[in-house]
């Protein structure tokens, strides 16, 4: 499968949890939003470096989003 497909899917899976995806400098950083006082806050811990993309398989790219949707209760 291709790297575009792969990534696709990391989008789709994260805006179906209500996480959101930021890319940088070959890094994509998956996280959510706090709101505290009316001021929204990012949180992001999940990092998946785009050299992982290009050899994982669909599967375990959604496990690391599942496992951060469990962690976080989200």
């Amino acid at each position: 499968m291709r790297v575009d497909e792969k990534e696709e899917w990391l989008y789709e899976l994260c805006k179906e949890y209500g996480l959101y995806v930021e890319y940088s400098w070959g890094v994509y950083y998956i996280g959510f939003r706090i709101r505290i006082n009316d001021n929204s806050t990012m949180h992001h811990d999940v990092v998946i470096m785009r050299s992982d993309i290009e050899t994982i398989q669909l599967e375990a790219i959604e496990e690391m989003v599942l496992e951060f949707v469990l962690e976080h209760g989200l």
